[in-house]
């Protein structure tokens, strides 16, 4: 009969140094691969975060003015703030050649942690007739 494999009398358990600096080579390519993917979803969180907080700003300031009386609305057309280092402006004004509505502009802007800067406007209309719902 004829021996296909030889062996010496030891153990083969185990993986050759060959074996693991491969191994570790091939772990070094695959993760030299994620880490752009890995930063750029990073950079997208990060931005899509910065978007969520600015849109909520502005609706929280929509809301406000829903609440307000429309005279009351006209009687302070403009201002502006900063919420959570976003400045915040709005202006209101009549709508021109519609009586009893008025144009709703608020304006957001922005630095991301690059320093690169961010501008984003609401419009929305809110007329006279608009009814108040009571809280409660």
């Amino acid at each position: 009969m004829n021996k296909l494999w030889c062996t010496t009398g030891r153990d083969h358990k185990g993986m050759s140094l060959v074996e693991l600096m491969v191994a570790m080579i091939l772990l070094a390519i695959a993760l030299a691969w994620l880490a752009p993917q890995i930063i750029i979803a990073m950079r997208g969180n990060r931005f899509g975060g910065d978007m969520t907080q600015v849109i909520t700003l502005a609706m929280d300031k929509m809301e406000e003015f829903r609440g307000m009386s429309y005279a009351s609305l006209l009687a302070s057309p403009t201002g502006q703030d900063t919420v959570n280092s976003v400045a915040r402006s709005w202006t209101i004004s009549e709508e021109a050649g519609q009586e009893g509505l008025a144009r709703i502009v608020i304006d957001l802007s922005w630095q991301d942690d690059k320093g690169k800067d961010h501008q984003i406007q609401f419009v929305t209309m809110q007329s006279r007739a608009q009814q108040v719902m009571p809280q409660g």
